[in-house]
């Protein structure tokens, strides 16, 4: 809720609901029996989030008011779980559908930290990739925890693709092959999630303008919507 450049972006109005109750519904869609929790900060900002989840029946944990890494840590904690799909707030256009396939790599695979194929991981990473702003990440508690120990201040423990990179570098991100998508330059043209104003703005536009939401609908429709 503290975002300076588009504050309160969380719970702002999205189709009939709010950002964070339209992610919450696109996971439980294709993810019925899924544990949902919110994880945000002890911010007196992020009261909003923590009162709202409550009145819709969600869990939520908060904690430290910098490091998303630690929250991630206290959450997996609170509620003991081993592993954890790891959703951002600012991405009304998240694969869900891909959360479940992100697990079972984590279960059945040596790995304990698997992305979608997004075009931050570089280019020549795989083959097919999605958007700039749908990354669902999967992460092991062990390895998370290991990392965050390491970590030489909250501020350092932002992006948990880089905190596993610099702090546990024997366990490089596995990427999920995906069958469908965009090459890494097509896939680099837009961000799609929710950062600025402009961002919101569009963002609403393109939820009223398709009868889909599926990743590739509403790409097509960004793409169109930049070259008016």
């Amino acid at each position: 809720m503290a975002s300076t450049r588009l504050p309160g972006k969380t719970l702002l109005p999205f189709g009939k609901t709010n950002l964070l109750d339209h992610q919450i519904q696109r996971i439980k869609r294709h993810l019925p029996n899924v544990h949902i929790i919110v994880s945000t900060s002890i911010s007196v900002e992020d009261d909003a989030i923590s009162n709202y989840c409550k009145d819709i029946g969600m869990d939520v944990v908060r904690g430290n008011p910098i490091s998303v890494c630690k929250r991630l840590l206290a959450t997996m904690d609170a509620f003991e779980l081993t592993n954890a799909i790891v959703v951002l707030g600012d991405n009304p256009w998240l694969e869900a559908k891909l959360a479940g396939h992100l697990y079972n790599k984590l279960l059945q695979n040596q790995h304990k930290f698997w992305v979608t194929p997004t075009p931050e991981l570089g280019e020549n990473k795989t083959s097919k990739y999605l958007p700039t702003g749908t990354r669902l990440q999967a992460v092991n508690k062990t390895l998370l925890k290991a990392a965050v120990s390491n970590l030489e201040s909250d501020a350092a423990g932002e992006h948990l693709a880089l905190v596993l990179k610099q702090n546990a570098p024997d366990q490089t991100e596995s990427v999920l092959e995906v069958d469908y998508g965009y090459d890494y330059d097509t896939a680099s043209l837009y961000n799609i999630s929710v950062n600025t104003q402009k961002d919101y703005t569009l963002a609403r536009n393109i939820l009223d303008s398709v009868v889909s939401t599926d990743i590739e609908t509403i790409y097509e429709e960004y793409r169109k919507q930049n070259e008016i």
